[in-house]
């Protein structure tokens, strides 16, 4: 009992506290009090009558990368069905209980000077007369929302987090950068959150305030899909054990064992009703801030929000919902989301649109538009219906009045084929604005437009249509899987961009089966499957790889005002046939680009694949630029991203011609010879520009003929052996790249040949070059 009183005392010394030192992490509006007049005491003795409070407090933010973009938003909403307890006229007699015998309190926030008590100006029976005065003036409530495993109350903790994963990765010169950063999507257990919520009423000024603090007890469970450790900043994934260890994951201050987290005071009462409600912005989360090499922590404000009630009230009640779940966003194409109230007349409502989209382009690879467009808005039809639109920064607020029926629906309009955003809406009830809640989740307010449950700026719809939905994969996702057995998973396309899609003018498809085709030649990517693109300058890829496609990839062949900076006379620059230049560097891996196949005209080479590498020890013009291309392509040979410094493919049929017309064979033969011959050297030269190689002896070191002319004697990448293959085996025989696990074999031509050899032939048996698994199209990490 003893204990119980000591926490209130401490509660109402909390308060007194709150009331009297000035909070300077406030939000400087917060603090203007107009002056109090007589009619507004008179209107404000109307909260001294409420017997007990409930309500809800929801903390968020989103966090900035470069201070452009959306990192991420985390929220922590807090909603207690719990009622709020009345702090007793006892409580108030044991905050005043000292004064009767000690003059040591440093603080007095009703006007009496302690330092003119201690001299004996002030006589303290004076002093407590007024202080009671004061106290009969205002009201405290307060709850301690504790989840016991007996307890019938309910917390919802609800925390969210989007990242950029390139701004998680570790920072030179910041070792530990990731401890600050945010992970994403978490969700705690209803046992997960500890606290106390206290609010305060003083009708003498007119103000109210309130305290909310919350902590982790030991034992509790937090879900989620996936962390970062801040050693290392490698992704991980588990349930945490302890407390600590939960606490080491998040920001400073967010969630806290001090009380007091989360502190507002002098918030003007309403004039009309008894709804306690608001939203102000304070500093409370620590991120770490680079500026000029330097890494220091920085405050960043956080948006709080708030509603308290009478416990026996109704609150209207509202809700808001996207009319279409499967809703996919193009350019021109409009979505309703819809405001639906019942038992109440509402004498406004509003929508505000939020947290939108503004990718350049309309995919990752058209004409770009104006970067700086949103690409969702309040449809102009809206006008027409009696809204008034305004701009509030880079929120939209459509504002209605005169509101008859039972619902209202706000008109969206799509300018992208990534387009997201989210919209809130609210209802006017004599006089007090109330939140809409989210008919698909009551502890959320926003509904994501499209729909987008799990959180990663993408439709569900579509997730759903291409069968990774349920995998729940974040934004930044790339890891398709199939072909398998290649260099690495993934293509280098994210899942965001795979979704948004990019414009192509044909197709080859190992697997089209979620390829979705929209309008004006723009596609969406199986996010499942690796896919390349191709320029096919003159043809040859079309006629010569795509019956074959040995590699099994998702190839989309485009035209040059599709790719950025098209200049084949500037083949060293960095943006020279770069695919995924429509994009804010939010959601994107890295720089992908095209494959470049053209024909050329000397006649004693049959193709070749240039490579960056190469170019270095030939051009001396080109040679200077040799440091600063090291770094993309350190090894032209096996080059880390074999698409960026494999520029182009050359194929020279009059090369081809040449060879063809020398051989000893009918000239029918020489036909069937020329076009199989097209076919591989095309295939062969695509195997360069997809990484792979030439067969090579790597226990020897031999990058000579004999080892191109070894390896599986169907493999595209094998070279010809003209000693001694009179049938060319290279025309007949080759129709794969080789892969992990074949065979091939050298056989003893002298026992072969020998006519008076009786024996089994002498050959060796050679495990395989594995031109499959060096198939790259991502690029090295």
């Amino acid at each position: 009992m003893k204990k119980n009183k000591l926490i209130l005392l401490l509660l109402i010394s909390s308060f007194f506290l709150a009331f009297s030192i000035p909070e300077n992490n406030e939000h400087p509006k917060e603090n203007k009090t107009p002056p109090i007049t007589t009619e507004d005491n008179e209107k404000s003795q109307r909260f001294l009558n409420v017997a007990s409070w409930k309500g809800e407090v929801t903390v968020s933010y989103v966090g900035m990368n470069s201070g452009s973009q959306d990192d991420y938003r985390i929220t922590k909403n807090v909603h207690f069905e719990q009622e709020l307890d009345f702090v007793t006229d006892e409580g108030q007699k044991q905050m005043m209980d000292p004064l009767n015998t000690t003059a040591s309190q440093t603080n007095n926030p009703y006007g009496v000077n302690m330092e003119d008590l201690q001299n004996g100006t002030v006589d303290p029976t004076e002093m407590m007369e007024q202080m009671k005065v004061s106290m009969d003036s205002y009201k405290m409530w307060t709850a301690d929302p504790t989840m016991l495993p007996e307890s019938s109350a309910k917390t919802v903790t609800e925390i969210k987090a989007k990242k950029n994963e390139s701004w998680v990765n570790s920072i030179e010169g910041c070792a530990n950068c990731c401890e600050v950063n945010l992970r994403e999507d978490w969700t705690s257990s209803h046992k997960a959150n500890i606290g106390t919520i206290m609010i305060s009423v003083n009708t003498k000024d007119n103000v109210y305030g309130f305290m909310s603090s919350s902590s982790i007890p030991e034992g509790a469970e937090f879900k989620h899909r996936a962390v970062y450790n801040p050693n290392n900043c490698e992704k991980t994934g588990h349930t945490y054990e302890n407390v600590d260890e939960m606490k080491s994951e998040f920001p400073d201050n967010f969630l806290s064992e001090k009380p007091g987290e989360i502190r507002l005071t002098r918030l003007q009462l309403p004039q009309e009703g008894l709804v306690l409600m608001g939203s102000s912005v304070i500093d409370t989360i620590c991120v770490m801030e680079e500026k000029d090499g330097i890494y220091s922590k920085k405050n960043i404000p956080v948006q709080v929000s708030w509603i308290f009630y009478p416990s026996d009230m109704e609150l209207p009640e509202a809700t808001l919902e996207i009319d279409d779940k499967t809703w996919i966003p193009e350019p021109d194409k409009s979505v309703g989301v819809k405001l639906s109230w019942e038992n109440v007349t509402p004498s406004e409502i509003r929508f505000t649109l939020a947290d939108i989209s503004a990718e350049p382009g309309e995919c990752l690879n058209d004409e770009v538009k104006d970067s700086e467009k949103p690409d969702l808005e309040i449809h102009p039809e809206m006008k027409n219906q009696g809204f008034v639109i305004t701009q509030d920064g880079s929120r939209v607020i459509a504002t209605k009045k005169s509101v008859s029926s039972s619902e209202e629906e706000l008109l969206l309009l799509s300018h992208d084929y990534g387009a997201y955003g989210d919209v809130t809406a609210e209802i006017k009830v004599d006089g007090v604005w109330y939140p809409a809640k989210n008919k698909d989740d009551e502890n959320r307010t926003r509904v994501d437009v499209p729909f987008d449950d799990n959180q990663n700026f993408i439709a569900d719809e579509w997730e759903k249509l291409v069968g990774v939905l349920e995998k729940g994969y974040p934004d930044e996702w790339d890891e398709d899987p199939f072909p398998e057995g290649q260099d690495s998973p993934g293509d280098g396309f994210t899942l965001y961009e795979e979704y948004r899609g990019f414009k192509a003018i044909s197709h080859t498809l190992q697997n089209g089966k979620n390829v979705l085709l929209t309008k004006d030649h723009h596609f969406r990517m199986d996010p499942r499957h690796k896919d390349v693109f191709v320029y096919d300058q003159d043809g040859l890829f079309k006629k010569y790889y795509t019956s074959q496609n040995p590699a099994e990839l998702n190839w989309h062949c485009i035209s040059p005002k599709n790719m950025k900076k098209f200049t084949p006379a500037e083949p060293t620059s960095f943006e020279h046939r770069w695919i995924n230049y429509n994009t804010s560097e939010k959601h994107y891996f890295r720089k992908q680009y095209a494959m470049y196949v053209k024909s050329w005209s000397d006649d004693n080479e049959q193709g070749i694949a240039n490579s960056l590498g190469k170019i270095f020890f030939e051009n001396d013009e080109i040679n200077r630029t040799f440091t600063l291309q090291q770094s993309v392509c350190s090894n032209y040979k096996r080059p880390d991203h074999p698409l960026r410094c494999r520029y182009v493919i050359n194929i020279s049929p009059s090369g081809i011609h040449k060879y063809v017309k020398n051989l000893d064979v009918s000239e029918e033969n020489k036909a069937i010879i020329l076009e199989k011959l097209m076919e591989n050297t095309v295939i062969h030269e695509v195997g360069h520009g997809l990484g792979i190689r030439e067969h090579f002896d790597f226990e020897l070191d031999d990058d000579t003929n004999k080892s191109r002319e070894s390896g599986v004697l169907s493999c595209f990448m094998r070279y010809d052996k003209t000693t001694n293959d009179k049938q060319h085996p290279k025309v007949v025989y080759m129709d794969h790249y080789c892969k992990k696990g074949e065979k091939w074999t050298v056989v003893d031509n002298d026992s072969a040949n020998d006519p008076n050899y009786s024996g089994p032939i002498q050959h060796q048996e050679y495990d395989s070059h594995d031109c499959w698994g060096q198939i790259n199209v991502k690029g090295d990490l």
